[in-house]
């Protein structure tokens, strides 16, 4: 995990040196942000639940997108996942 941890660290410092990621952005926060909400998805996913592996990626996507861009024209809006009819 650590080395996952400092990999995704490097990425966003390389966003933030290429102006990809907001300034005020520090890529250890973020790093822990985006890890800690991702790995924390099969406590409380159920394949037979509100969502969809794919609604769950695309949104969390989106969220991470809108929280780190740096040109927020940029980054393409989180769709609301749909609930899964049954």
């Amino acid at each position: 995990m650590r080395r996952v941890a400092r990999a995704h660290r490097s990425r966003c410092r390389k966003g933030k040196a290429e102006g990809l990621i907001r300034d005020e952005i520090d890529p250890k926060l973020a790093s822990l942000s985006i890890l800690g909400s991702v790995n924390w998805v099969h406590r409380w996913f159920r394949p037979d639940g509100e969502f969809t592996p794919t609604q769950i990626g695309e949104h969390f996507a989106g969220m991470t997108l809108h929280s780190l861009a740096a040109d927020p024209a940029a980054a393409k809006p989180a769709k609301r996942p749909a609930a899964k009819s049954r």
